[in-house]
């Protein structure tokens, strides 16, 4: 398995997708209910397709340099909506769409990712596969797309080693231009339990940090 995980807002999404389809390695595909097994497919930024995938705030990632099989459906629900299917689908990798949520008159940063299963499984004899190695290399460049449209930080906190004892210890959040300028407005914060991170709290080198 595999995730990287990133901040953002939704026109940080929208300059991430827009990034993606640019490559032309790609098809996105809309994680929505479908009541046809028919994919939506996006190959550009429109109201139209930002709308579709902003329901879910979620798609799937095809490359010709992995494909394997087809898009495999869910069986219908009560409503007759049917879902894809990943793991017996072919391999793919599914990216969860930040966006931004008011908060008593601030924004709360919704949290994105890129993530593929540890195992697909074969739809003919539900056999399970280890992902291709060209799913990895390829996750690894979309990593490297999305790291450079946003911004590296450091969080400095207390971990909880053993009972009532702590240790000082860093995370790294990545997180979209257009949301890390609301946080420096100081109306954007990130949700880590009961606390609420701000741009005071976050650190543009570790270097800065004293541990």
């Amino acid at each position: 398995m595999a995730q990287f995980d990133f901040y953002g807002s939704w026109r940080d999404t929208i300059i991430i997708l827009e990034q993606i389809i640019k490559t032309g390695k790609f098809i996105l595909i809309a994680d929505s209910a479908y009541r046809e097994p028919s994919v939506y497919e996006i190959h550009s930024i429109s109201d139209k397709n930002l709308e579709k995938i902003r329901w879910n705030h979620s798609v799937f990632l095809w490359s010709n340099l992995y494909l394997k099989t087809s898009v495999k459906f869910s069986p219908p629900n009560s409503k007759g909506d049917m879902d894809i299917d990943q793991l017996k689908s072919s391999p793919s990798i599914d990216m969860m769409l930040p966006d931004v949520y008011e908060e008593e008159g601030m924004y709360r940063l919704g949290g994105g990712f890129i993530h593929y299963p540890p195992f697909f499984i074969d739809p003919d004899t539900n056999a399970g596969y280890h992902p291709p190695k060209e799913l990895y290399i390829t996750f690894k460049s979309l990593k490297t797309i999305i790291q450079a449209l946003i911004v590296k930080t450091y969080y400095r906190y207390e971990k909880n080693i053993n009972v009532g004892e702590f240790k000082p210890a860093i995370d790294i959040y990545w997180i979209g231009q257009d949301a890390f300028e609301l946080m420096q407005k100081e109306k954007g914060f990130i949700q880590r339990g009961s606390i609420h991170i701000t741009r005071a709290d976050l650190f543009l080198s570790r270097d800065e940090i004293k541990l």
